[in-house]
């Protein structure tokens, strides 16, 4: 008897281990599937606001609605991989998914720094020609924005058909849900243009910042210098607030993989889950947005006290038509 207890008396202690485990992970996993949920609502309602004034349909607008739109198919993409995903093909495809996603992210806010610098030394009279249309912008950022990513993507393939990832490959995938390619793909295609990406973006915002002091200088009043340099500085903090919220989420990513800690991979995990939430306040809860939104309210009461107005001279008229005098076939009877 004594025997028979020893000898099973290990077994409580490996499932209580293992159901801390499961248990860990499953906390993970719910904080990701909740932060990520907000996160898109955000970003949902970023686009939408973008999307419904016309003041905001500019080339700063448009580029940031891409960047929203960028960050929208990221955070669903990472959903995907919370639960843990067992077909080695759709791990390696949900990974170089990612991988596309959140170099796209970064190229889009290169796009829009790059916009405000230019912009802003238009304004100045640091350009001479004049600015391109929205058009031709457009399709000139679509091509970093998108275009870019997509050939970093291709060498991601390459690399990753060249190593031969099968079984094993996506096992060591599976350990981080997916979330990451194989380690040399990583690093070459993703790591290293990232951080090249992010290095023109901290110049762009340099330079945007002294052309703006730049345009203040030149501004023939204070009044004027107000009114040209506000709505600049709000991007310029707006860009930056989310090169820093990107550079640390990936900052924690590549240490998790790097180093192979877990507490790293837990802050990344919960910074992915709620960059888009975070993001979209950022873009959404600054005075111009905020004014939009007052005077928009402020044209809808209008309206609607314009139309109880009318309303309410019409009823006078509709009381005035219905008295007996006038439901009669007689002619009224003139007035003395």
């Amino acid at each position: 008897m004594d025997n028979w207890y020893l000898h099973v008396r290990p077994i409580p202690d490996n499932s209580s281990t293992d159901l801390a485990v499961i248990t860990e992970d499953g906390l993970l996993s719910l904080a990701v599937v909740l932060g990520s949920s907000l996160s898109l609502v955000g970003l949902v309602f970023a686009f939408i606001t973008y999307s419904l004034f016309s003041d905001l349909r500019s080339v700063a607008g448009t580029t940031l609605m891409n960047l929203l739109a960028s960050l929208f198919l990221t955070q669903l993409l990472y959903v995907v991989g919370a639960g843990g995903v067992q077909a080695a093909d759709l791990c390696v495809s949900l990974a170089l998914a990612l991988h596309y996603s959140r170099l796209t992210v970064v190229s889009w806010l290169l796009a829009a720094t790059h916009d405000l610098y230019r912009t802003v030394k238009s304004q100045v009279g640091m350009i001479d020609c004049p600015p391109p249309s929205l058009l031709s912008s457009f399709l000139k950022y679509s091509l970093l924005g998108w275009g870019l990513p997509a050939l970093l993507l291709a060498c991601a393939v390459f690399i990753q058909d060249y190593d031969g990832i099968g079984e094993s490959g996506a096992t060591q995938l599976r350990r981080h849900n997916c979330w990451f390619t194989s380690n040399r793909s990583f690093f070459t295609a993703f790591v290293l243009p990232y951080w090249i990406i992010l290095a023109v973006t901290i110049y762009y915002i340099v330079r945007g910042a002294m052309a703006i002091r730049w345009a203040a200088a030149f501004a023939p009043s204070k009044k004027a210098q107000e009114k040209l340099t506000r709505r600049r500085k709000l991007q310029l903090m707006l860009f930056v607030r989310i090169l820093v919220f990107l550079t640390l989420i990936i900052m924690a990513g590549a240490a998790s993989v790097i180093f192979g800690s877990n507490l790293a991979f837990i802050v990344y995990s919960c910074g992915q889950a709620i960059q888009g939430i975070l993001i979209a306040l950022a873009v959404c809860c600054n005075c111009q947005i905020l004014k939009l939104y007052t005077r928009s309210i402020q044209v809808a009461g209008q309206q609607v006290a314009t139309a109880m107005t009318t309303y309410g001279s019409s009823g006078q008229e509709l009381s005035k038509s219905a008295s007996l005098q006038l439901l009669t076939w007689d002619r009224n009877p003139d007035s003395v």
